[in-house]
C-alpha cells in the first residue's frame, strides 16, 4: 500500500494543473481518456471512441450494459418477418435530434448509404454488408471509382466523380434492402436469417447522422476522388447529435464535457447530468487523477503495468473495495502482416504460415501470465474466449512448443532464424504493453536464434501504421461486439475493415460462408469451430495470449459502472451520490 500513496502523492503535484484548463463547474461525473481518435460514431473503432460514441448516439435499439438483452432505442417496437429476413422497425414519435428536429427513418438510411462507401474508410462496414445487398452497393462504389479514376481528362474525370456520388443514391436503394416506408418505419431485408442481428442494429456503425450537418461538411476530395467528412464536424458547435448527451465542450488534449441532452427521447432517465472526460498523457497519471480525487472512475487500470498486480492483490485481501475485475469477452494477441511484402518492398517472411506457427508456438503463455502481467489472465489458445459462447466447442488451438516452433522455422527455410530480418514488435506506448513485448522478444530470440527489437509508438501513430499494414508483428486486441463466434472469426475474413493483418484466404471465406447459410444450429458452430481451427492451428494468421482481464476503478459514491464481459460502459446508465 506504501506504493501506492507515495504515487498518489507525487500524482497530486501532477494533476493539479489539470485544473487550470477545466470548466470552473466540476461536472456530476469526471472520468478521462488517454486517445479518442474520433468522435465521428461511424468511425469509432477503439473502446474509448465507441464510450464516447454511445453517450452521443443512439440507433434503432440499445442495450442493457448490464445483461446485454436488447432494448427499444430510437425505435419503440419492431417485428421480425417469419423467416427472419426481414426487420420493420416503428420509430418513437418523441425521438429528436439535439437541435430538437425530429429524427426520420430516412436519417438512417442516409447514414448507412455513407457507411457502405469506401470513401471514409468506415472500419466496421460489415456490419452494414448484413443488410442484403450491402456488399453489392460497396462493390459498386468501388468498381465505379476505378472506373472513374482511369479518365485521362482531369475535368471530365472530376465530373464523372461527382457524377458517382450522385449515382450512388439512385443505386442505393436500387441495391440494398433498407426501405424508408414513411418518417416513422424502416423496413431492413438481411441476407440471411440471423439471431444476433438485433445485436448489430444497437452498434454504433449503425447510428443515424443528421443529413443536412453531414451534407454541409462533406466534400468531393479532388485528388483521391471520394467524399471527405471535415473532421471537425465533431465539434460542439457543429454537431448535431440523439443520444442521451450533447457535447458542451472540448478541448484538443484537454477534456471532454458532456451534458444530458434535453432532446433525448429518454432525458428524464439519463443519470449524471454533466460527464466530465480529462485527458491524461498515460495511464499513470490517469491513476494519479483517480487517486487524488481529480476523477471518479479509471477504465483500463489493466494498463497498469507496475501497479495493476498490486491493485488485484489488495482487491483479493480485501484491502480496497473500489476495484472491479471482470474476465472479459476479449483476447489479448499479436497481429502477423501476412501481406506479400513489408513496408519498403522487402519479401514477408511472414506470408509462410510456417514462420507464423513458429513464433507462435515459441511463447510461454503461462510464464507470460505469472510472471509478467500478473492479472491472473486465462491463458489463450484459441481466438474466442472458451465457454463464453452456448453451444460453440473451441478448437486446441494453438500451443506452446518450441520444438516444433524450431522445427517449423527451418522447414521455412530459416535454421535457427538464419536468413529473417530484424523483427519489429510494435505496440503502442504508455498502456501497459511494453514488459509483455520484451519478455516475448526475449522468447523468441532464445528459442529462435532471431533478432527481436520493440517499437512503442504514440497511439495514433501506432493506430495507422497498422491500419495501413506498416509493422512486422504488432500488439492488438479484440472485444466481441455480439454473441456469436463471428463476431472474432469475421475480423480475419478477406477485406475486412479490421483485418489488420491483411490475410485471406479463400477456404476459410468459404468456411465462414457456408456457416452463414447454415439453419441448423449444431452445424453451424461445428462449421465455425472449423474455421477457427483453420485460422489458428493451420494458418496462425494470429497468436493469442491470454483473454482480457478489465479492471475498472471508481469511487464509492459512484454506481453502475459495469461488470459485465464485454465492458461497455454507459454513463446515463451510472448515478452518482453525494461525495463523502
Amino acid at each position: 500500500m506504501r506504493i501506492l500513496i507515495t504515487i498518489a502523492a507525487v500524482g497530486a503535484l501532477l494533476v493539479g494543473s489539470l485544473f487550470l484548463d477545466q470548466p470552473a463547474e466540476r461536472a456530476e461525473l469526471v472520468a478521462g481518456y488517454i486517445s479518442i481518435e474520433t468522435l465521428d460514431a461511424q468511425l469509432a473503432r477503439a473502446s474509448e471512441d465507441i464510450r464516447v460514441a454511445y453517450a452521443l448516439f443512439e440507433g434503432l435499439c440499445t442495450v442493457d450494459p448490464y445483461t446485454f438483452t436488447v432494448e427499444p432505442g430510437v425505435a419503440q417496437s419492431w417485428e421480425i418477418s417469419p423467416d427472419g429476413r426481414v426487420y420493420t422497425f416503428h420509430l418513437r414519435d418523441d425521438a429528436k435530434w439535439s437541435n430538437g428536429e425530429l429524427i426520420r427513418a430516412g436519417d438512417f438510411a442516409f447514414a448507412w448509404r455513407l457507411g457502405l462507401m469506401p470513401d471514409t474508410a468506415p472500419p466496421y462496414i460489415e456490419f452494414l454488408q448484413y443488410i442484403r445487398g450491402g456488399k453489392a452497393f460497396t462493390d459498386w462504389c468501388i468498381e465505379e471509382l476505378a472506373r472513374v479514376r482511369k479518365i485521362a481528362d482531369p475535368r471530365l474525370r472530376l465530373e464523372a466523380a461527382r457524377a458517382r456520388i450522385d449515382e450512388s443514391h439512385r443505386k442505393f436503394a436500387e441495391l440494398v434492402g433498407v426501405k424508408v416506408v414513411d418518417d416513422r418505419t424502416l423496413e431492413v431485408h438481411i441476407e440471411q436469417p440471423m439471431p444476433y442481428f438485433l445485436e448489430i442494429i444497437t452498434s454504433w456503425p449503425l447510428v443515424p447522422l443528421h443529413p443536412l450537418t453531414i451534407q454541409s461538411v462533406t466534400s468531393l476530395n479532388p485528388d483521391s476522388l471520394m467524399l471527405r467528412r471535415d473532421p471537425l464536424w465533431t465539434r460542439p458547435a457543429t454537431l448535431v447529435n440523439n443520444g442521451p448527451y450533447r457535447l458542451a465542450d472540448a478541448r484538443f488534449k484537454r477534456f471532454i464535457r458532456l451534458e444530458a441532452n434535453p432532446h433525448y427521447w429518454a432525458a428524464d432517465r439519463v443519470g449524471p447530468r454533466t460527464v466530465e472526460l480529462i485527458s491524461f498523457n498515460d495511464p499513470t497519471a490517469w491513476f494519479n487523477g483517480y487517486s487524488t480525487g481529480v476523477a471518479d472512475i479509471m477504465f483500463d487500470a489493466q494498463a497498469l503495468t507496475a501497479l495493476a498486480p498490486e491493485l488485484v492483490a489488495q482487491s483479493v485481501a480485501g484491502q480496497r473495495d473500489d476495484l472491479i475485475e471482470i474476465d472479459g469477452f476479449a483476447t489479448y494477441y499479436y497481429c502477423f502482416n501476412t501481406r506479400p511484402t513489408l513496408p519498403g518492398g522487402a519479401r514477408n517472411p511472414f506470408t509462410d504460415p510456417r514462420v507464423r506457427r513458429a513464433f507462435a508456438m515459441c511463447i510461454d503463455k503461462v510464464a507470460l501470465v505469472n510472471d509478467v502481467t500478473r492479472l491472473r489472465q486465462k491463458v489463450a489458445n484459441t481466438f474466442i474466449p472458451p465457454g463464453t459462447i452456448p453451444g460453440y466447442e473451441s478448437p486446441a488451438g494453438i500451443t506452446y512448443d518450441p520444438e516444433r516452433a524450431r522445427r517449423e522455422l527451418a522447414a521455412a527455410g530459416y535454421p535457427r532464424g538464419q536468413g529473417l530480418p530484424l523483427i519489429e514488435l510494435s505496440f503502442n506506448s504508455n498502456a501497459g504493453h511494453e514488459l509483455p513485448a520484451q519478455a516475448i522478444a526475449r522468447m523468441w530470440e532464445r528459442e529462435l536464434g532471431v533478432s527481436v527489437t520493440t517499437e512503442p509508438q504514440e497511439w495514433k501513430v501506432y493506430l495507422g501504421r497498422r491500419i495501413a499494414g506498416d509493422f512486422i508483428v504488432c500488439r492488438s486486441a479484440w472485444t466481441g461486439d455480439y454473441q456469436d463466434p463471428t463476431t472474432f472469426l469475421d475480423l480475419f475474413r478477406t477485406n475486412n475493415g479490421n483485418n489488420d493483418a491483411g490475410y485471406s484466404n479463400a477456404r476459410y471465406d468459404a468456411i465462414l460462408d457456408a456457416a452463414a447459410a447454415e439453419r441448423d444450429r449444431s452445424k453451424r458452430m461445428a462449421l465455425l469451430s472449423d474455421a477457427e481451427r483453420l485460422l489458428l492451428e493451420d494458418e496462425a494468421a494470429l497468436c493469442p495470449l491470454y483473454h482480457y482481464k478489465f479492471l475498472n476503478l471508481h469511487k464509492p459514491w459512484v454506481e453502475g459502472v459495469n461488470d459485465h464481459p464485454r465492458d461497455f460502459q454507459f454513463f446515463h446508465r451510472m448515478s452518482v451520490r453525494p461525495r463523502s
